[in-house]
């Protein structure tokens, strides 16, 4: 599926550039469109593995369960009557 996405994404706008009598600007900006594309999935991937690591280890010190704990009473019940309430 991402596949398709991806290439109705690089596709589309090369078939209109063709359509409109630029198809050497429109070839030439597919490789840099393709190379941006990975770039930002590289990065957004490095994010997430950093943020995927940094709470495995706060859950292994503790902190992660001590944080949630303290988090905990400002929560609050988002319905105002307390007869609403379980």
């Amino acid at each position: 599926m991402l596949q398709a996405i991806f290439g109705l994404l690089l596709g589309l706008p090369f078939l209109w550039g063709l359509a409109h009598g630029t198809g050497d600007q429109a070839a030439a900006s597919v490789p840099a469109a393709a190379a941006e594309g990975v770039n930002a999935a590289l990065g957004m991937a490095g994010g997430f593995a950093f943020f995927c690591r940094l709470m495995n280890i706060l859950k292994s010190a503790g902190t992660l369960e001590k944080l949630s704990w303290r988090l905990q009473p400002g929560k609050g019940y988002p319905l105002p009557c307390r007869s609403c309430r379980p």
